[in-house]
């Protein structure tokens, strides 16, 4: 998913590292470093690949905050939105912390272990609730997907067409088509 079109309009939060000119989209952005802003996706990758940026751990610490994340959802009945693009978000915060890690900071280790606790908590409670609504009524329903990400929207059709396809061809096998 990384390499194809299904990030390309999420914006990512950066810090410049060193002086120049970008072309985005058709246009040049001059860089300094220490500068702040945000790009889609495969233009932040590859200005982080080059060195040239870093990923705003920072802005990605406020935004990603998965205990909050944690009890919304599970004192909330329906679906909770999260922000656009939330996993590629927290992949690359999660990057970051690991990276930090192997230089030795134990600061970002402990970090990285509460992220793994919760993130555990949240996909299991937003599991359930994807899985409940599949199995209520197996017809996709863009209703129904609107408080889920692209990758939740694409489970949740997926066990739709699985439950329908299943259903069928027990009507079939029984004769009650």
């Amino acid at each position: 998913m990384l390499d194809s079109l299904f990030y390309a309009d999420v914006e990512i939060p950066i810090v410049v590292e060193k002086e120049g000119k970008e072309s985005v989209g058709g246009l040049e952005i001059k860089l300094k470093p220490g500068m702040k802003i945000k790009l889609p996706y495969p233009y932040a990758a590859e200005l982080v690949s080059k060195n040239e940026a870093r990923i705003d751990a920072d802005a990605f610490k406020s935004a990603l905050n998965l205990k909050k994340l944690c009890w919304n959802e599970e004192k909330s009945e329906g679906l909770q939105p999260l922000e656009e693009g939330f996993y590629l978000k927290l992949m690359l915060y999660v990057s970051h912390l690991k990276s930090e890690v192997a230089k030795g900071s134990a600061e970002s280790e402990a970090e990285l272990k509460n992220i793994r606790i919760a993130f555990s908590d949240l996909i299991s409670l937003r599991l359930k609730k994807i899985v409940m609504l599949a199995v209520i009524s197996p017809q996709v329903d863009r209703d129904k997907m609107k408080n889920m990400t692209r990758e939740e929207q694409i489970l949740y059709t997926q066990l739709c067409n699985t439950i329908n396809s299943w259903s069928e061809s027990m009507r079939k096998l029984v004769g009650v088509v």
